[in-house]
């Protein structure tokens, strides 16, 4: 990353306990980034993050996950650390294995643990970081109704069958 460790955030513990999962940045989006105009577009992400995880841990909540810091490296951010969770949420829902932002803890409570599209009411959505399948294409800002309609989509695809798919399949 290009950015030196920002002071108020804490540092995940050294060394880190047995039971966490270090987020990475993910690299995969470098070149693509490498070729527009947001150069600093995967820092970025990280840091609102970052941001977002510190508002958290002033308001926990059962079902967000644990977050215990940064992980630094020659004073930059090479990830975000959280407590581990059992399962992803995917193979729940289509039996076969998969990336999710939902993970399930050793209870099978639901936990959100990403948090890349997290933005104020009425901010701009571009560039934000959202799961394919869980949002409204047409919607370009934050808005609490698009929590909501996520969360009813999550719920037909688990199985609800109360109505169809908002999102496509």
């Amino acid at each position: 990353m290009n950015e030196a460790f920002p002071p108020g955030l804490p540092r995940a513990p050294d060394p880190l306990p047995q039971n966490c999962h270090i987020k990475k940045p993910r690299l995969i989006w470098y070149d693509r980034i490498r070729q527009g105009t947001q150069l600093n577009a995967i820092v970025e992400a990280v840091l609102l993050q970052a941001a977002v995880c510190e508002l958290l841990v002033k308001h926990p909540h059962p079902n967000i996950a644990a977050y215990l810091g940064c992980q630094v490296s020659q004073g930059r951010i090479t990830g975000l650390c959280f407590a581990a969770y059992q399962c992803t949420l995917m193979p729940q829902v289509n039996r076969a294995p998969a990336s999710s932002d939902v993970m399930l803890d050793g209870r099978g409570e639901a936990v959100i643990i990403d948090f890349g599209s997290c933005k104020r009411v009425g901010e701009s959505l571009e560039g934000a970081s959202r799961t394919y399948e869980r949002y409204d294409e047409r919607v370009g800002t934050a808005r609490l109704q698009n929590d909501l309609d996520a969360l009813a989509e999550m719920r037909t695809r688990l199985g609800d069958g109360a109505r169809p798919f908002l999102f496509g399949e």
